[in-house]
Order: C-alpha cells, then structure tokens, then sequence
C-alpha cells in the first residue's frame, strides 16, 4: 500500500511540474528550415490579429518584437520551428482580448504557425 501511495505522489509532482514548466523551446539545430525572417512582424501580427478579433486594430498600432529564430516542441503538435515575434503588455487591444500580458507568434514563410500566450514574458534565444 505505501508504494502505491508513494508512487502516485510522485506521478503527480512530475505532472504538475510538467504542468508550470512555461520554457517550450528547444535547441535550435543546424541546417532546420525556419523560412526566410520576416521583414514586416508588425504587419503580419496585425493581419493575424484582425482576423481573429473585434475591433481591428490599425497598422502600426501594435508593437512588435523583433523577429528572432526559435524551436518549440509541443506534446501534440511535435516540434515547430520559424521566427517569434513577441507582443507584449503594452499593447492593451491584445491584452484585453487575450486576457494575457504576452503573445507569441510563430511565422514561417510569412504564416502564423503556433499562437502562445502567457502572463510572463517568454525566453528569447539567439
């Protein structure tokens, strides 16, 4: 009976560890394809964000990162790789909507690949 008790403790802080861990990129390899780096972040985060919310925001409004290489690996969808582009607290249309203080955008090949969002800031690597 211990056991099964202790086991299933342990099974559950591996879980919830797994569960706060907000770090989901991954090395970046050489020789991986992230497209070519986008020379309108803006643009294409305001062309994503009109899409999908009311009301649209107007070009130049939102505040944009700039565009750096990133690898994540989701339990799903496997490992994805582009260009983040980071939006942050201060842009308060996204916020409100989002709910969130950051947004990340994945862009490969001028397309959004992977929407993240979080309360922290997210791990920019070069």
């Amino acid at each position: 009976m211990a056991f099964t008790l202790r086991s299933v403790v342990v099974l559950s802080l591996a879980i919830l560890l797994f569960a706060c861990s907000t770090d989901d990129t991954t090395p970046i390899r050489a020789g991986e394809d992230y497209g070519p780096k986008p020379t309108n972040p803006q643009e294409i985060a305001t062309r994503w964000f009109n899409s999908h919310y009311d009301p649209p925001v107007a070009p130049g409004e939102l505040s944009v990162s700039e565009p750096s290489r990133i690898a994540v690996h989701d339990i799903l969808l496997g490992r994805s790789v582009g260009w983040q582009i980071i939006l942050g607290p201060e842009n308060k249309k996204v916020t409100y909507f989002t709910e969130m203080s950051y947004t990340r955008l994945i862009v490969k090949n001028g397309q959004i690949i992977s929407v993240t969002w979080s309360d922290r800031p997210f791990v920019v690597k070069e």
